[in-house]
């Protein structure tokens, strides 16, 4: 079940196809941002009821609804889809933070990397390693008294 009612396949499936026809530009006349079209759609689905009781009390989404939804689309919309998705929008909204390099083989500084320390799952581009290091709560550090 959904916070704002029971999964609704249909709903999800135009939601996913929604979704690839703006990262991939294909949305006429739709220029705005890729937040005001997620709102949008959103609003779409939910009841009008949902919305009025959403309104009523205030709800800004707190952390435990956040984590409860975020949970509920994740068993309906797999990791390696909402990665895709991910990668495409990257590559349509923020270009500057994407690959554009022809070779197959070369050291991409977008490259996925794992966080090398023991008991992170952290991952995140080869660039931003170094700033992940210096804060990652997982790594050994030396002792300044020993």
């Amino acid at each position: 079940a959904s916070m704002y009612g029971e999964w609704n396949q249909h709903a999800l499936v135009s939601l996913k196809a929604k979704l690839l026809e703006k990262i991939l530009g294909q949305v006429a006349g739709d220029t705005g941002p890729f937040e005001d079209f997620l709102s949008s759609f959103v609003n779409a689905q939910r009841g009008v009821a949902a919305r009025m009781a959403e309104a009523f009390k205030g709800a800004d989404g707190d952390d435990a609804s956040l984590a409860t939804r975020i949970a509920e689309v994740g068993t309906q919309f797999p990791a390696i889809e909402r990665e895709a998705f991910a990668v495409l929008a990257v590559r349509r909204f923020l270009p500057g933070l994407a690959c554009h390099s022809a070779e197959e083989e070369h050291e991409c500084r977008f490259k996925p990397v794992l966080c090398p320390n023991a008991g992170c799952k952290e991952r995140f581009s080869a660039q931003a390693l170094q700033a992940h290091d210096a804060v990652c709560r997982c790594k050994i550090v030396a002792c300044d008294k020993c």
